[in-house]
């Protein structure tokens, strides 16, 4: 099921995250992290970015894709939606714990 879009981009879907693992490093079991998996190499991405239409991608993949198709979205499925490097949204990560932010719980 799609979680709901948000203010700052699209809705991220679950075809794009690894099954959820416990980070057991503070013995605290709260702590659950979800890996992002790119749509295009089913890997976890390098230099991440959201697609317009939600998919997360390596950039490095994404834009060879683009210019493989003459900047077709390779992810709409009537291959008429052009995508620029512009439209993308970069996900940052971070490996230092003060730096994450827990999820809210459901409403």
């Amino acid at each position: 099921h799609p979680l709901p879009p948000t203010s700052f981009g699209p809705a991220v879907t679950n075809a794009n995250m690894a099954p959820p693992t416990t980070d057991n490093d503070n013995n605290n079991n709260n702590n659950t992290t979800i890996p992002l998996l790119c749509s295009i190499s089913g890997t976890t991405p390098i230099d991440p970015v959201v697609t317009p239409s939600g998919h997360i991608c390596s950039r490095s993949l994404l834009l060879t894709k683009l210019t493989d198709t003459n900047n077709i979205d390779p992810f709409d499925p009537s291959k008429s939606r052009t995508l620029d490097e512009s439209d993308l949204i970069s996900l940052t990560t971070s490996t230092s714990k003060s730096n994450i932010i827990p999820p809210r719980p459901p409403n």
